[in-house]
């Protein structure tokens, strides 16, 4: 990995070969944000206006521009853990720009739809994730650095679970509107992404309880991470199956279908029942 992180300030340029081990790289990304967050006059920060702030992370980056976005308002929210962690994985899609380009070039050309674009991008993003995961893994197991408090805890390894998460998040959504200008008379409302519901207008509460659905998918990835939701997930979907009226689909169950597979909603559901049994003796599923 070529390390390629610069700002206004030279004291906090950084040019590397393609020789950095995975130790070093996060020692250099430490530093460089440790620099950052006691400097406010070295912040490498591109103008970004109080309206569309509010929808960029701490850092984020247009990869196709080869350009990383910092939002100091958020940067300064955050542990160093986590920025180190988010910078890693822009700078990861900073290098991939030319893989970026040439996704957007086929959509520009008709070669791609809109959906192919942005699912391609998001396919993209999502190996830069895995790969900036797995070195951050590495750097905690080494006791390099402490876990990040939001980081990698909600990155599935699965795509699909990944995509619908995206879109979820509206992340999509925005890749989607910054490609559509490439393609004369299209537009980000095109994009359908790969949801059956709609999830574009669900309540902000909807929106809360499907997080959570994915929450508990993540766990049956990462056993180690298990009892924190269960309870609330488990009561959550059998609350649901209650409480909505007969013949009505319950929102929650259509979610669950969409998240995991059969398998994956039988195993989460008897995990979650053994611990409500458990925790909470005098609260019975449904149905009993």
């Amino acid at each position: 990995m070529s390390l390629r992180i610069s700002s206004e300030c030279n004291r906090l340029s950084y040019q590397d070969t393609d020789n950095q081990n995975d130790a070093d790289i996060i020692d250099v990304v430490k530093n460089l944000v440790s620099n950052i967050l006691e400097d406010s006059q070295a912040t490498p920060m591109i103008n970004i206006s109080p309206s569309s702030s509010e929808s960029i992370s701490c850092v984020s980056s247009i990869p196709e521009a080869g350009v990383i976005l910092w939002n100091e308002k958020e940067l300064r929210r955050k542990d160093l853990p986590t920025l180190v962690f988010w910078t890693v994985f822009e700078q990861l899609n900073v290098q991939a720009s030319e893989q970026f380009n040439q996704i957007k070039d086929r959509y520009a050309s008709g070669g791609l739809n809109l959906d192919q674009a942005v699912e391609r991008i998001e396919r993209l993003e999502h190996e830069n994730a895995l790969h900036a995961k797995s070195l951050m893994i590495s750097a905690v197991a080494q006791k390099l650095i402490t876990p990040p408090t939001d980081g990698f805890d909600t990155i599935s390894n699965d795509f699909a679970t990944h995509y619908r998460f995206q879109q979820l998040k509206g992340h999509s959504q925005r890749i989607a509107d910054r490609l559509a200008p490439y393609c004369p008379g299209e537009d980000g409302s095109t994009f359908k992404g790969t949801w059956k519901m709609d999830v574009r207008n669900l309540s902000q509460y909807e929106k809360q309880q499907v997080d959570d659905l994915f929450r508990l998918k993540l766990q049956l990835e990462d056993p180690a991470s298990y009892d924190r939701a269960l309870l609330k997930l488990g009561c959550n979907l059998k609350l649901a199956e209650r409480k909505e009226p007969l013949g009505k689909e319950p929102f929650l169950k259509q979610a669950s279908q969409e998240i995991f597979s059969n398998n994956e909603l039988n195993a989460a559901l008897s995990k979650a029942t053994d611990f409500l049994n458990k925790t909470r003796p005098n609260i019975k599923p449904a149905g009993k």
